[in-house]
């Protein structure tokens, strides 16, 4: 996974209570905005809204990603 990829939450993110921000997952698409090195959570994700418009940024964990079919 490299900055600029689409992404989505996988099966794990969806499961984990720290990602229940991103209320409807099926809703929402990302976008990774910069991978910081020597980090817990490297991934920092930039969450787009379909259904409203709206975003926010968030770092996760490759695991928690899986790249978004177009």
């Amino acid at each position: 996974m490299k900055v600029g990829d689409m992404v989505r939450l996988s099966a794990y993110g969806e499961a984990r209570n720290y990602n229940g921000n991103v209320d409807r997952p099926d809703n929402y698409y990302g976008l990774v905005m910069k991978i910081t090195k020597n980090s817990a959570y490297p991934y920092v994700v930039k969450w787009y809204n379909q259904s409203s418009g709206s975003t926010r940024r968030q770092n996760h964990i490759r695991r928690e990603l899986m790249y978004a079919r177009v």
